[in-house]
């Protein structure tokens, strides 16, 4: 190699190079380590914003509802939007594996899921839209959640009794982040792909771990072992979630005829959906310079 060139790919004849080809657009995404203070690393700055949206449809919620008592559902009537739902529409849940561990023998709970399939959609919201359910049940736990989410229903079940009416308004939150090399929730990268499920990836790991580990089975443990590994399994979380906020509150029967009865309203508050969506930071023209 000639003196000429063994100049160009020198320290020196790089740094000459970089400088008289590189611009410093991009200068304010270049952050440095804290871990390697010499080294620079490029960030991907976001804001979050947040926005009301009104929809002429809403998806409506999944519910899940648990008791004891298996025969509690027998007595079970439904209605969606003042229309009569059958049975086949609240299926049995079936509790098979490691990750439902407190829901299916902590709780004893045996559980029908409303609309896991999806397919009720509204226009309606009030107190006389929605979910209406009415059961000679002595109580149920229930909880309202996104088709994506399996409830613990042993920590996230509410209890309704026998002799009451319960309502409970419910308004939908939904949540945008972005995907890699964006950071997502504080400090995690976020799954963008539909195929993709939190649950079924927290499922399949316990699942795996303990029988490599223990060669577990379903049946109950007294010494709660099962409970404490599941924290071992990291999931990335999705990118898109959907949440409800939920007002309850609850009567007592006061006519006489249905004194015996639990009865529970599950309604929109209206169609609108609070979006938070995390986007891009550009800082004026150079910055849209520099990505």
């Amino acid at each position: 190699m000639d003196e000429k060139k063994e100049m160009e790919y020198s320290g020196p004849g790089l740094w000459t190079n970089f400088t008289e080809t590189t611009g410093f657009h991009g200068l304010n995404k270049m952050t440095f380590d804290k871990t390697y203070p010499g080294r620079v690393v490029r960030s991907y700055p976001s804001l979050s914003s947040t926005y009301l949206r009104f929809d002429q449809k809403l998806q409506f919620p999944v519910v899940t509802l648990c008791t004891q008592n298996p025969t509690d559902f027998n007595s079970v009537s439904l209605y969606f939007d003042q229309s009569f739902v059958g049975h086949s529409e609240i299926p049995v849940v079936e509790y098979t594996d490691f990750y439902f561990y407190e829901t299916a023998y902590m709780c004893g709970c045996v559980c029908r899921r409303f609309n896991a399939n999806e397919a009720f959609v509204t226009s309606q919201y009030g107190i006389s839209s929605g979910l209406f359910l009415q059961t000679t049940s002595r109580e149920l736990q229930i909880a309202i959640h996104d088709p994506q989410e399996d409830p613990n229903m042993l920590r996230d079940g509410r209890t309704v009794r026998n002799g009451t009416e319960t309502f409970i308004e419910i308004h939908r939150r939904e949540y945008k982040s972005l995907p890699s090399p964006y950071i997502a929730y504080g400090n995690q990268i976020c799954i963008d792909d539909t195929d993709y499920s939190f649950v079924d990836c927290k499922r399949k790991c316990f699942n795996e771990m303990l029988k490599k580990e223990c060669s577990c089975t379903m049946n109950p443990s007294p010494t709660g072992a099962i409970l404490q590994s599941s924290t071992l399994c990291v999931c990335p979380p999705e990118c898109r979630v959907i949440k409800y906020d939920q007002v309850l509150s609850s009567v007592a029967n006061k006519n006489d005829f249905q004194s015996h009865y639990l009865k529970i309203r599950i309604y929109l508050k209206d169609l609108s959906t609070t979006v938070t969506e995390q986007v891009p930071k550009y800082d004026g023209v150079t910055s849209l310079l520099g990505r």
